[in-house]
């Protein structure tokens, strides 16, 4: 994984492994735990050079966080 310093806390992040390069991921981070509480993603292929503009982008995200909160 890697860490990064978020005020005075360390937040350890696990590896993104096996993803494609290109690849849109979005990780939410449990403030109490400093623990990865969800990660949504979306691979290169869903968003093709030619539309790589902020509105792309945007809608990208937006169909990612559609997902949040999971079906528990």
């Amino acid at each position: 994984g890697y860490r990064w310093r978020n005020r005075d806390q360390v937040v350890t992040i696990p590896t993104i492994q096996g993803m494609k390069p290109g690849t849109l991921v979005i990780d939410l981070i449990d403030a109490n735990t400093n623990r990865l509480a969800w990660r949504g993603y979306a691979e290169k292929g869903q968003l093709s050079a030619k539309k790589a503009d902020a509105g792309a982008i945007n809608e990208l995200v937006g169909k990612i966080l559609a997902k949040f909160p999971p079906e528990s």
